[in-house]
């Protein structure tokens, strides 16, 4: 029953969103701006209150610190061997491997 009590908003929300659409309330142009409202506006300032308002205690939990600081630092040194590796003599001059080791790496955390 707990499963279900979680679930049924989520596909209540869906089958009205598909019921609004079929007859007509949700127009594509309306469906495009609520959605570049939700992702550019709503969702940054619902991130960045629960961010700014979260009660974040890490005394005697230094251990997970430690590996997610391990963790950070070996992604870090892979994004810095694999352009190594991968530009060696190719890479145009005013770029760094340390330049591209950081945009490889932001890429690699995206996806």
């Amino acid at each position: 029953m707990n499963v279900f009590n979680s679930l049924a908003p989520i596909f209540l929300i869906i089958g009205l969103g598909a019921l609004l659409s079929r007859i007509g309330c949700l127009t594509p142009p309306l469906v495009a701006g609520a959605n570049a409202f939700a992702y550019w506006i709503a969702l940054p300032a619902l991130l960045f209150r629960e961010t700014a308002t979260a009660q974040v205690n890490l005394a005697g939990h230094w251990d997970a610190f430690a590996v997610l600081l391990g963790g950070m630092l070996v992604c870090v040194a892979a994004g810095y061997l694999a352009a190594s590796s991968a530009c060696r003599g190719r890479m145009p001059a005013r770029w760094s491997r340390r330049r591209f080791a950081a945009i490889w790496l932001t890429s690699a955390w995206r996806s």
